[in-house]
């Protein structure tokens, strides 16, 4: 999806554009002294890079809604393999939202905007669905 298509997305909910800012993962500061962290792959790959988003909303382009909010639930070590860094981010999406497994493009406030393959959890809540995207890196 192109930006230009996801932003559109987004205008239809103007109190989700109030709490984007101004910055995309540029490395400039969105105001408030804040500077965004910037996109995948340079600084946001790692468990530790999620984990200190976690509790927090990103916003996932929908084929039919524009966006939805996805909350950060949890940052979960997923280790497999010691020669790996392995970890799973899940998240909580409304009700109604029925993503299908794929890639999406993901935009955060701080962390700027990236392509994200995300898969629906096995366990929903009361609150909302759950989806899980996994990461595998070698370690440094």
């Amino acid at each position: 999806m192109k930006r230009r298509a996801f932003i559109a997305g987004l205008a239809v909910t103007p109190w989700v554009l109030a709490g984007c800012g101004a910055g995309s993962g540029n490395g400039q500061s969105t105001g408030g002294g804040q500077t965004p962290a910037p996109d995948l792959p340079q600084g946001l790959s790692r468990r530790h890079d999620f984990g200190a988003l976690e509790g927090e909303v990103f916003y996932i382009a929908h084929p039919r809604y524009g966006s939805v909010d996805a909350t950060l639930v949890a940052v979960e070590d997923n280790t497999r393999d010691a020669q790996l860094e392995q970890f799973a981010l899940r998240l909580e999406l409304p009700l109604g939202s029925d993503l299908q497994d794929a890639v999406y493009r993901v935009e955060h406030v701080r962390a700027g905007s990236f392509e994200l393959f995300v898969q629906r959890s096995e366990e929903d809540s009361a609150a909302g669905e759950r989806y899980v995207a996994f990461f595998s890196h070698l370690r440094d």
